[in-house]
């Protein structure tokens, strides 16, 4: 939506501009035919040197209408370009979340897998620390200790495995996720900044097309 008026303003400060940019001629247009006129009443109740400053200022103020014209349409050209670009960007923000929001069901099963797995080690780790418990209560002859450095062992490898299971793939992708809002938050900004500048430039405009001419 926020796009949509974007591109409205957009389009209308455009119309503005070109009826601007046409309305110029037209003002020289005048000035050229009152010229002749001025100078012929002018004859008539003052001397030519005294209206030569009126013709002057004129041509001045169309001037000054013309350089305004064309600035005005150079920055519009300018903030144009800037909201093309921060469409653009915003496109591929999108397009990037929506990436990592597809990739996100099968993270999510991945992890589900995982936590099943850790579960079995958890309780396999348990199991096997009370039966070494057991074993060292009851041991009563060294004949039994390989048995119990045996367990030791197996207890070991189930905390290895369990800790190689806990893979950071999870992590990584929730970053992800996070960066990409976060650009979507700056991209919506820029936009923002970019209506704020289109809105005074309009505003402008606007107290200058009904500037009464002199």
């Amino acid at each position: 939506m926020e796009i949509a008026r974007l591109r409205e303003r957009l389009q209308e400060k455009e119309r503005l501009i070109n009826e601007l940019v046409q309305d110029s001629p037209s003002k020289n247009q005048r000035f050229i035919q009152l010229e002749p006129m001025e100078l012929t009443d002018q004859q008539q109740t003052v001397p030519e040197k005294e209206a030569a400053p009126n013709l002057a200022l004129a041509e001045d103020e169309a001037m000054l209408d013309i350089e305004h014209d064309n600035e005005a349409l150079s920055e519009s050209q300018q903030i144009k370009e800037e909201l093309q670009l921060a469409l653009r960007r915003g496109e591929e923000s999108r397009l990037e979340l929506a990436t990592l929001q597809a990739a996100l069901p099968n993270q999510e099963r991945e992890s589900r897998q995982q936590a099943l797995e850790i579960e079995a080690l958890t309780r396999s780790i348990c199991v096997k620390e009370e039966f070494i418990k057991d074993l060292q209560m009851q041991l009563v002859h060294p004949t039994e200790l390989p048995e119990v450095e045996r367990l030791s062992q197996e207890l070991l490898s189930l905390r290895e495995r369990m800790a190689d299971t806990q893979s950071p793939t999870q992590r990584d992708q929730q970053q992800q996720l996070s960066c990409a809002l976060q650009e979507q938050v700056l991209e919506q900004q820029h936009l923002t900044e970019a209506l704020q500048a289109e809105r005074q430039l309009y505003a402008s405009l606007i107290k200058n097309h009904h500037k009464p001419d002199r």
